[in-house]
């Protein structure tokens, strides 16, 4: 075997070791984040999926939560439905939810998605540089009179 297929060859079983390792992490993260969802809460888990190291997907009924540790702890944020398009996200601005309460805010209130914000503020900027033609307009044909 040639020096670049052994190098290949390494960097391949590398690549599956670190996959491997990846996957048991994000599953052993998933089982962490139900069992502390579960105590915190009081509340029985429909089913959860592992995301990723850090992050996993835990659903309640017609609930989902979504569970990071971006430090020591496990924080849990609502996915949340876009009131103009529907999909559904994180704010950006979200907070960790520490109680049934929070859960119920993050529901109770209607949130809008960065894509659809950014729809309505171009409309609002071409509602308002219309009308400012418009009194332009109007302005100009006053003053030609």
């Amino acid at each position: 075997m040639s020096f670049r297929n052994h190098c290949i060859n390494a960097y391949e079983l590398a690549e599956r070791k670190w996959k491997e390792t990846a996957e048991k992490d994000a599953e052993d993260f998933r089982r962490e984040a139900v069992k502390r969802f579960k105590g915190m809460f009081k509340t029985p888990v429909t089913s959860s999926s592992p995301i990723n190291r850090r992050t996993a997907e835990i659903t309640i009924d017609d609930v989902t939560v979504i569970a990071q540790r971006p430090g020591a702890f496990i924080e849990f944020y609502t996915l949340r439905e876009c009131s103009e398009c529907r999909d559904r996200f994180v704010p950006q601005n979200a907070n960790n939810c520490v109680s049934l309460s929070d859960i119920g805010r993050d529901l109770s209130t209607p949130t809008v998605c960065d894509n659809c914000l950014k729809t309505m503020h171009q409309h609002e900027t071409k509602v308002t540089e219309e009308t400012i033609t418009e009194k332009l307009r109007e302005i100009f044909e006053i003053v030609q009179h």
